[in-house]
């Protein structure tokens, strides 16, 4: 019974922290796009997570379906990758890739590619 009680304690202890990791890197990876489309004086259509690299060709991360580590969300380092349709001032579409290299929760990289 006590074990039991210990092991839920520590799963809810898990839980939480991996909402709250979630939850801050959600908000750096929308404030970096924010950004970006602010410069571009563009307006979001849509942002997406892509099931691969895309266009930066990342092996590690175009494999991570045999990562389950990786995909519990629990890495202190973490590359993430995003796919964003925004339209420009001037009424056309455009697409663009974001890689974002998120350390102790802090971007430490950004590349775009359009």
């Amino acid at each position: 019974m006590e074990i039991g009680l210990f092991v839920l304690g520590l799963i809810a202890v898990l839980g939480t922290f991996s909402l709250y990791r979630n939850g801050q890197k959600n908000k750096i990876i929308n404030t970096i796009i924010k950004d970006f489309l602010d410069k571009k004086n563009g307006l979001l259509v849509r942002a997406e997570r892509p099931n691969n690299s895309g266009p930066f060709k990342d092996e590690y991360y175009d494999d991570q379906g045999d990562n389950l580590y990786q995909n519990l969300g629990y890495q202190h380092n973490e590359t993430v990758y995003r796919k964003v349709s925004f339209q420009n001032s001037d009424g056309s579409n455009k697409q663009a890739w974001v890689q974002i290299r998120i350390e102790s929760l802090k971007a430490t990289y950004i590349e775009w590619k359009e």
